[in-house]
């Protein structure tokens, strides 16, 4: 049996040992149990790392998370064969090996770590690598880790690219589209959004595949999911139902019972109740349109719950003390409710009006009337740099080769159109330098979106981050 095989088994077998020591529904104390959801949940991102999947696979990695990531320490609560509770600390960030010894001590499992057999390669007499399947070996996935922590030179990110990186990245979006397709009509999810996984390529399809295979298997079980939106996002250790907007989220690292507990949540008095929040909030954004002709959105910042409750109070005090000529202006004002945590008031370059979702009503009637006339004169300005955009985009697709124009990614609206002119026209100067054939052949059929990032990334769909500060200066 191979080495890849032999630890596939061994870390099977230390997950079960582990998880019957340590699984939350084992602990009758609340502490402890919420304290083992997260050590669980962690310890789901970490086996998902891609140094663990390298020396899993018996390779060489390239991807050194226990140097890269500050020193990860969780208390986790150990049961005994005598069923008394011990609490012990792990430190995730220990390379594979020490890790997984650390964590067969805590189970009592006796099985050791399986040693690599493969001896040290060395270069063949041709100068090519001598690997298995027929002389190639897929590269590792090109994750979140290797590009954002490069640079902001695109010479420099170009350079680390390669077209085995890409084609093996694009090979697994495929099979996540594939896995995704297949989600949504085992569950009737009106939608599913990956988007927040931050995720490579190949570990968003494996957590789809595990999803579709806990939906298979517990079908006869679940509810209709018709209407409602899955959300898999690693921001929380939570799994949550929002009866606001309909959003489920699960963590890609939890377990299948825990997805079940809250896809189990899903009964016909959840439903009705959220059909019934969703025409509230359809009926007083009709409102305050019809009483202010203003555009109300959430922000990236405001939960639902907190837009809801925004909208359903401005609407009852536009209906009670309505202002008059708000609707004869010529263009709708669009008005951003963030989190409450925002403080101010603030006219955006976009001409968008950014409030708090905790702001009261007398403010923002004093306020908007003297915003209108900004608001309007930078959202028409904001159109015409829009439409110039729109030809500048064309001309970098063009010198690219890009499949489509380049774009600002949605939800970023931090880059607004003049940030996005000013990217476009670098970007169309590094393509138009001399002696750059050789950086933009990598880019060729490839996809740019433009974002408030720090840093370059290639995200799970093989389409390139492009980060505000970025250079054309080599290294």
């Amino acid at each position: 049996m191979s080495t890849a095989a032999l630890r596939a088994r061994y870390l099977a077998g230390l997950r079960r040992s582990l998880l019957l020591r340590i699984h939350p529904d084992l602990h009758r104390s609340a502490p402890a149990a919420a304290a083992n959801t997260a050590f669980v949940s962690a310890l789901g991102n970490r086996l998902d790392s891609p140094d663990v999947k390298d020396w899993q696979k018996d390779r060489l990695s390239q991807h050194q998370y226990y140097r890269t990531r500050k020193k990860e320490l969780l208390e986790v609560h150990v049961l005994s064969s005598s069923e008394t509770a011990t609490t012990a600390t792990v430190d995730l960030r220990q390379p594979p090996s020490k890790l997984f010894a650390s964590l067969a001590e805590l189970a009592g499992f006796s099985q050791p770590v399986p040693k690599s057999r493969a001896p040290p390669s060395s270069p063949s007499p041709s100068g090519a690598a001598d690997h298995s399947m027929g002389g190639f070996r897929p590269p590792p996935p090109f994750d979140r880790e290797p590009t954002s922590t490069i640079s902001t030179s695109l010479p420099h990110f170009l350079s680390t690219l390669s077209p085995e990186a890409l084609s093996y990245t694009l090979a697994h979006c495929a099979r996540a589209r594939k896995s995704g397709g297949l989600l949504l009509s085992l569950s009737s999810f009106e939608t599913l959004d990956v988007s927040r996984l931050n995720f490579s390529a190949e570990n968003t399809a494996r957590v789809l595949d595990r999803i579709n295979m806990t939906l298979v298997e517990y079908a006869a079980t679940l509810p209709v999911f018709a209407g409602l939106h899955l959300v898999l996002s690693s921001d929380d250790n939570r799994n949550v139902v929002d009866e606001f907007a309909g959003h489920i989220f699960l963590n890609p690292s939890a377990t299948p019972l825990q997805w079940l507990g809250t896809l189990g949540r899903i009964t016909p008095p959840l439903m009705r109740r959220i059909g019934e929040n969703r025409k509230e909030n359809a009926r007083d954004l009709d409102n305050i349109r019809g009483c202010i002709n203003a555009r109300v959105v959430r922000g990236f910042t405001c939960s639902p719950e907190s837009f809801f409750y925004f909208c359903r109070e401005l609407s009852r005090n536009l209906t009670e003390s309505p202002p008059g000529g708000s609707a004869l202006v010529r263009r709708p004002l669009t008005i951003v409710v963030e989190s409450e945590d925002w403080r101010s008031m603030k006219l955006l370059r976009s001409g968008r009006v950014q409030i708090s979702a905790a702001a009261d009503y007398e403010r923002l009637a004093a306020a908007l009337p003297g915003l209108r006339a900004d608001a309007e004169r930078l959202a028409d300005e904001e159109e015409g740099v829009k439409e110039a955009n729109k030809e500048l985009a064309e001309s970098v697709r063009r010198a690219m080769r890009l499949r489509s124009a380049p774009r600002v990614l949605s939800g970023h609206s931090g880059v607004t159109a003049g940030d996005a002119g000013e990217m476009l026209g670098r970007l169309l100067d590094f393509a138009e330098g001399a002696g750059r054939a050789e950086d933009l052949g990598i880019l060729e059929g490839q996809a740019l979106l433009l974002t408030s990032r720090r840093f370059f990334k290639l995200d799970q769909e093989a389409r390139i981050h492009v980060p505000y500060g970025f250079s054309t200066d080599p290294l």
